[in-house]
């Protein structure tokens, strides 16, 4: 696995986030992260937030993404950069996540990065951000649990659902 960007790699090669996930849990974790990573990873409260900046996502694209910063500030910056293709839909996602699903912590980046078991992170909210710098409130959506099967399993819009359960 390529250290400097060892999921960046993985999915380029065209695998699946399943078959990277279980590349991972394969690994020995000496061999992905620098020792500090490991001490870090290891130190991590057993449920930890977990932040992903990204544009024009939708709560099942964003269940499946295993990269992720313990970060709020470098997820709003990824939020920026993406955001910048989709002006005005910039969105800042965060949500739990047990430190058993964390599968890597690569900090060499400055970027704080977790890679997570697809499907694990839970209770996630999103802002929906028209700027980074003055973020309208009434953007955000909470996501309760329990409709969580029925927004995964429905042909309909994610945000009609959302609306519609506010």
């Amino acid at each position: 696995i390529d250290r400097g960007n060892p999921l960046g790699a993985l999915l380029e090669s065209g695998r699946s986030t399943g078959e990277i996930a279980d590349i991972f849990v394969q690994a020995n974790p000496r061999h992905i992260m620098s020792p500090e990573e490991y001490r870090v990873l290891g130190r991590l409260p057993s449920e930890v937030t977990v932040y992903r900046g990204t544009a024009g996502k939708t709560l099942g694209s964003i269940g499946q993404d295993m990269s992720w910063t313990l970060s709020r500030e470098v997820a709003l910056e990824f939020a920026e950069r993406h955001g910048q293709r989709l002006a005005g839909q910039w969105q800042l996602w965060h949500g739990i996540v047990k430190r058993e699903d964390i599968l890597a912590y690569l900090g060499d980046r400055d970027e704080e990065e977790v890679i997570v078991r697809p499907g694990r992170v839970r209770q996630l909210v999103c802002e929906a951000l028209s700027t980074i710098a003055v973020p309208d409130p009434s953007h955000r959506v909470k996501v309760k649990e329990e409709l969580l099967d029925d927004i995964f399993h429905s042909g309909n819009n994610i945000w009609k659902i959302l609306r519609s359960s506010v």
